[in-house]
């Protein structure tokens, strides 16, 4: 697997979902407590002979609750047209700090 390269006409693409989920999920869960406190009993899941998969699946079931604040964000109208796009305004990076 280690020889495998990204064929070229996919590399953009990548680069792409990659650029996302580094931006939009990585940097803010990285310091997180949740994520810290979620990466431990992974880890001991993985030291108990589980598998990296089932180690994954069995803690985000066991803590899928303590997303809900991430996703559940009241928004005015005039702010869900700007994240929908409508206002055609490109947001910036230093809204996202």
């Amino acid at each position: 697997m280690a020889e495998e390269r990204i064929q070229s006409y996919n590399e953009k693409e990548f680069i792409g979902k990659y650029h996302t989920l580094i931006y939009n999920y990585i940097l803010p869960l990285r310091n997180s407590r949740l994520h810290t406190q979620i990466m431990a009993q992974i880890d001991k899941l993985i030291s108990k002979a589980y598998n990296r998969r089932s180690a994954v699946t069995k803690v985000l079931r066991k803590t899928k609750n303590s997303f809900q604040d991430l996703f559940d964000m009241e928004f005015t109208d005039d702010e869900e047209e700007s994240d929908n796009g409508v206002s055609g305004e490109e947001e910036s990076d230093s809204e996202h700090v």
